[in-house]
Order: C-alpha cells, then structure tokens, then sequence
C-alpha cells in the first residue's frame, strides 16, 4: 500500500532491545527511544505510513568492517571486542542488531527509487569503527547503507550528521573502505567541538557547510541525521548549541535546501540524551517540519516539555 502525503516510517519492532534496561542497565534508556518515537507519532495521528523491512545479514555488515569484529560483536568473544562499543554484549542486543541496523537503508532505498522523504526510527551508529564499535554504536548502519545503495544503483550520498558528537566513525570507514567516491560526511559535530559555536551561529554555520555541499553536484541523496542531544539542556552535550525552538529551524533550513536542490532525504533520529519526552518532543517536531515543507501540512511544534 501507498498512501499519498504521507512519510513513510521505516520501523521493525524487532529493532528493539525488550526490557533493555533490565538486560543492559538503567542508563541505556535511551536504546528504546526508535519504539517510543514510532508510538508517538501513531498516537498523535499524524501522516505516516508505517513499513517494515528485512533485516541485514551477518555478512552486509562485513561491507563495512572488518570480518573478525564482526564475528566478535555475533559471538561476544572476545568480550574486550565485542563491547568496545561500550554496551554490554547479550543475546538479547545480537538479536536486535541486524534489524536496527537495516531501518537506514530500507528508508534511503525508499526515498530514492520513490523521490518522497522518509523517516528511520535507527539512531544511526556513526561512532563504530571499520575495526572496532565506540560510543554506543556497534555497527555502522550509516555507512553500510551507502555502500549498499551506491552497489545497488551506483548513487553518491550525503551524511548529514547534525549530532552534537562528531561522526568519528563515518569518517574511519570511508577512508577504510574507501567510499569517498561515492559518500561524503558532514558532521557538525567536528566544528561545534573545535569553533564551540551556538544558537544562530550554529545555524548560519550548518548553512554555509551544506550550501557547499548541495551546489558542488556530488548528493544524489541525503540521509539526514536529526539529532536531539544538540539540545541545549541534554546532559551528555553539556551545554548544547541549540534551543528546542532552534532545532525546529534547524530542520525547517535542511528541509527547505534539500527540497530546493531535488535531492531526496532520508531521517534518522540521532543522539539524544535528555527525557524520553524531550526527545520524542524534538523528534515529533522534525517530521512535522518535513511534512509541512513536502505536503503543505500544518502541523503545530510543540515547544512545551523542556523538564
């Protein structure tokens, strides 16, 4: 089915730990954070379409790392490897893995064959390594769905990473697997840590940098990185760039710039460390900015939970 102006959300419910915090301790809250958005935005009855996907194979994770760290994050030996992402390694998170992973690409894949926005409930892992995983990322769902999509239908990609930590590991696998041909990666994360700019700032900033990008004809696509933990009170951002207000600019500039150069967008959800509610607040308002630029919506942000 193909309901008109509707974003079609890439969601499996088998792409979530169950009881995480009883399987993986108290502060991995947030790894629940793709269900509770998904059922955030069936509640507010807003203009999804809902679609599963398949999940990745053990090998489509060896496109982008290397096949020892591989086996080591499907086994958990040995545990120094296979947790170097920092979560504790359980059969419960192996058997997550591949469908939380896939979220990406089936919605790029979408967006490009279709020319409609879409919307991952992936966080999009843009910390792991070609060797190793790092900072809460065990594979890269990122880079794995550009390769995948440039040997499917040889297009270039643009990572737009507006996370407040830096896309360290996009970058690692580019260079490892050589993908800069066909991927480039924007993170603002690299000048919010070394110009520590805020609020306008930030904005013109991201302006300029994507401007750049769009005008140099290298995106046939954008997989947008919307992240929530630039919030300007998110404790692991300590001291954000941004206000909830000011992320809701934020995407309606990406989205308005995307549109204008005809490129298409796929939305992940990125960081985000705050509430539950916060997040699901700031991620709600970023497919309402899509769906009012693409469908003429006029959906109303919500600006009112900032506990």
């Amino acid at each position: 089915m193909n309901v008109p102006n509707t974003i079609k959300v890439f969601y499996h419910p088998l792409s979530v730990v169950a009881n995480v915090q009883k399987v993986a301790g108290e502060r991995y809250f947030f790894m629940e954070k793709p269900r509770a958005v998904f059922e955030a935005l069936q509640k507010e009855g807003l203009n999804l379409e809902h679609r599963t996907y398949e999940p990745f194979t053990w090998k489509d994770f060896e496109l982008c790392h290397d096949p020892s760290y591989v086996e080591a994050v499907r086994t958990g030996t040995p545990v120094e490897l296979a947790e170097s992402c920092a979560i504790p390694w359980s059969k419960e998170l192996v058997a997550a893995i591949p469908y939380a992973t896939a979220s990406i690409h089936a919605a790029t894949n979408y967006a490009v064959s279709a020319g409609e926005p879409t919307m991952s409930m992936s966080t999009g892992f843009h910390h792991a390594k070609y060797l190793m995983g790092g900072s809460l990322c065990p594979l890269n769902d990122l880079n794995i769905a550009a390769e995948k999509i440039h040997r499917e239908s040889g297009l270039r990609g643009l990572i737009l990473d507006c996370d407040y930590h830096l896309g360290n590991g996009t970058d690692d696998i580019i260079s490892a697997c050589n993908q800069g041909e066909y991927l480039h990666n924007l993170s603002m994360g690299y000048f919010f840590s070394r110009l520590y700019v805020m609020h306008n700032e930030y904005l013109l900033l991201l302006k300029e940098k994507l401007t750049k990008e769009l005008r140099s004809g290298f995106p046939q696509y954008v997989i947008y990185k919307a992240a929530a933990d630039v919030f300007e009170k998110d404790p692991m951002a300590k001291h954000g760039p941004l206000s909830l207000k000011e992320i809701a600019k934020r995407d309606e500039m990406v989205f308005s710039m995307i549109k204008e150069a005809g490129i298409p967008v796929a939305i992940c959800l990125g960081g985000g460390y705050h509430s539950m509610e916060v997040n699901i607040l700031i991620h709600l308002n970023t497919f309402k900015s899509c769906s009012n630029l693409y469908f003429n919506t006029e959906h109303a942000y919500n600006f009112s939970q900032t506990a």
